[in-house]
Parts: structure tokens; sequence; C-alpha cells
């Protein structure tokens, strides 16, 4: 059975959801906005309702959104249209600077990070907060107020970032015009885009050790997203719609194109399988296994539009939502069942409890009923299966902290013994 997308509303003016990030147990997104408008950030509220919670910017785009210190951060861009052979923008306010959310639509400004006008990436690592530019070579880490400094990076433009076992990953990826004589500009006449020749691939850094390279994913010259699946990194690539998986070293595993696709976004692990959004024309692909991909859908059904992406995705209240474009809409599935808790837990030992019950899933957090799952039938699920326990091993990666006094019950507690336990 096809899992069935519901469609979760507009987020005000959007054409483009660049990001969606959760956040305190909800869920926000970062838009694009054509004519004059500005980028928005909106927190969702149900339904196909969205809260505007103002531009931080003057900029047409919010294209990252990341959480780092207890604290909601946005990135900013100046964003053309011309990549996703939309209408060329009106508003060409520069953007290049990072924002922290404080409620309401306080917006408080963190600084421009370098002459670039479109940021790309937004990560925390070990414990600080890091940005890549889209059109201008380097890495740049917030030194708190508004100050940047540059961080040593490859001399190559990047898209991705990722924290991954101490290190911090960079995707590499190689810029060059759609054709000769091409300049992409705005309405101003302006350059928006420089060609910028580097090296493409993975590389990843650590204190001490520097920089490394981790190998190319055959001819993909782009690489638009990552993900750990089962401890393991997967990218997703331009232009023929490949996912590979890194297998140490400067080895790569191609894992199958995603049908006709050319472009691989948003990859993300939702109920313990690996999923990916594509471009042109934004379905949604299901990974599984040996190079096996399995069509669940499109998300963006815009008439006449040469291109649509499934361009991000987030799980959130146990479900998977995807971001599009160019409908400005973001849409959500369920499959199986699963109870998430949408919040930072805080530092310290922490006591949780995972239940199946008859009928929904719950999941406790130091005795507190904190999320549970939408009900179901057990009728309809078989979870027989040969496949071996695992403990602090799972579908995203391996357990980094410490465990004690783990136990296994063989019937659901209650909520009067998970007090008493």
């Amino acid at each position: 059975m096809v899992p069935l997308w519901q469609d979760c509303g507009r987020a005000g003016n959007a054409v483009v959801i660049a990001a969606l990030a959760v956040y305190e147990g909800k869920l926000y997104a970062g838009t694009y906005e054509p004519g004059k408008d500005r980028g928005h950030v909106y927190r969702y509220e149900g339904g196909q309702e969205w809260t505007d919670l103002g531009s931080c910017d003057k900029s047409n785009k919010v294209s990252a959104l990341a959480v780092y210190q207890g604290k909601l951060y946005a990135a900013t861009q100046k964003h053309d249209g011309h990549g996703s052979l939309l209408p060329l923008s009106q508003n060409c306010n520069p953007g290049g600077s990072v924002f922290r959310f404080e409620g309401q639509n306080n917006w408080i400004d963190c600084g421009r990070v370098c002459e670039a006008d479109n940021l790309l990436s937004l990560v925390v690592h070990r414990g600080r907060l890091y940005t890549s530019p889209m059109y201008t070579k380097g890495i740049y880490r917030y030194e708190g107020g508004k100050e940047w400094s540059k961080f040593p990076s490859p001399d190559s433009r990047l898209f991705a970032l990722a924290p991954y076992h101490g290190y911090l990953y960079a995707t590499a990826n190689r810029l060059e015009l759609l054709k000769p004589n091409v300049t992409h500009a705005g309405p101003d006449g302006d350059p928006d885009v420089q060609n910028v020749v580097g090296t493409d691939g993975v590389y990843r850094y650590k204190e001490g050790i520097g920089w490394e390279g981790c190998g190319k994913q055959d001819e993909e010259t782009q690489i638009y997203a990552s993900v750990i699946h089962k401890g393991q990194i997967y990218v997703g690539t331009w232009p023929h719609g490949t996912v590979f998986r890194h297998l140490g070293g400067d080895k790569w595993q191609n894992c199958g194109r995603l049908g006709n696709e050319e472009e691989v976004m948003g990859l993300n692990v939702y109920n313990g399988r690996l999923y990916a959004g594509t471009l042109p024309t934004a379905e949604i692909y299901r990974f599984d296994g040996d190079g096996q991909w399995k069509r669940v859908g499109r998300v963006d059904w815009t008439p006449d539009a040469p291109l649509r992406r499934a361009l991000s995705m987030v799980v959130y209240q146990g479900r998977l939502f995807a971001g599009t474009l160019p409908s400005g809409r973001i849409c959500a599935m369920e499959v199986g069942k699963s109870a998430t808790y949408d919040y930072e837990l805080d530092p310290g030992w922490k006591k949780i409890c995972a239940v199946k019950g008859r009928i929904n899933l719950k999941l406790f957090v130091d005795g507190r009923l904190v999320a549970s799952s939408t009900e179901f039938d057990r009728k309809e699920y078989d979870l027989s299966n040969e496949e071996t326990l695992k403990i602090g091993f799972g579908q995203h990666d391996y357990f980094n902290g410490k465990m004690k006094n783990f136990r296994i019950f063989n019937r659901a507690l209650s909520e009067k013994e998970i007090l008493e336990l």
C-alpha cells in the first residue's frame, strides 16, 4: 500500500520551503517568498495552519534553521530563483546573516557572516555553531554577539555540513555555468552567482588532524544532503539522482538511482527507514536495501512547473514532513506507528521508558508521559521476526553516552509502575 501524503498547508506566500526544524515541541519552516517579499519563519499549529513569526532579515529567503544552546537560529540568503527555474526575485537585499529567535516576532541579529549574501548550511558541532555560504568557499564559526570567525576548510564550495562521531563532515560541490555566456543576475543587473570551480566529494575535519578527503561519488558533481543511517553516512547527489553510502576511507557504495530523478535532497530516517526527496518531480522514495528504492508518492503537483523539488524533510509528532518547491506547501505522512519526543534532552541522567500498549505506543521521560502514537489495531501488524536484538545500536546510529539499569519487560507497564521504578 502506498502511503498517503496529507496536505498541511502553505506557509504564507511561500514558493519554497527551504528549511524545516523541530524546536521546543513545535515545527518551524523557513521560506523563500516571491516578488518583493522577504523570507519568513512560520510555526505549525496543526491542520493547515501556520503562524507567521516574521522576517528576520530584509532578504527573500530563510535558508537554514538550527537549534543551538536552547535557542532557534535562522540563516538567510539572497535567492534569485534562477537555479530552480522560478521567476527572478524583485527583492535584491543581501542575505548572509544569522538571527536568533526570542519569541513572538522577535529576532536578534547575530551578525553578517562574511561578504557572501547566500548562507546554505547551519549546524551544531561539538557545542559550536557553524555555517557555510552557498557560492563562496569557506566555513564560519559563531563566536557570540555578532562575531563570526573563518574556520579552516577545503578549497571548494561546500553544501551540507554534518557532525558525525567527533568529525565535521562537509560535502564539496563543483559549480559551473549552465551554458556558455550565461549570467545569473537579479533585476538590478548585478550577478547573484559567481562561477566557483572546485573539487567535489566529501571531506571531514577533526581537531588535531585537520581536513581529510573521504573520496568522490562516481560521476556526481554536487552533493545536496547527508544523513546517518545504521551508523553510516549516506549522501544524495546530482546529476544522476543517486544515493551513496560511505564504507570508510575514500570508499563509497552506490545505493542506486531513485527512478529517473536527477537530484536527491532532504534525506531523513523515519520510523526505521531511510527516505529521500527528489528533483525534478518532487517524488519521495524509501530505501529498501540492495539498491532498491520504493516510490511513496509525490508532494508537489504544481501544474506547468518546469521543476518540482521535495527540498526539506523532518520527523515531527510521529510523522514525516516534507517541504516543497514551487508550491510552498508542507506535506506529511504516517507509516506504521511511532512516538517522538520533540524536545532536546537536557544534560545528565534521564530515566527513559518506551511502552508498546494495546492501542498505542508511549514514551516516558523521568516518569512523565511525553509522547504517544496515534491509535492502532494490533491485528493489522505482524511484528514477528528473526532479527538479533541490539542494545545501543539502531536505524540511526550507535548510542553515544552511558546506560545503566537497562530492563526489558514482557508486558506493558502502567504509569504507576513506571513512576515506582
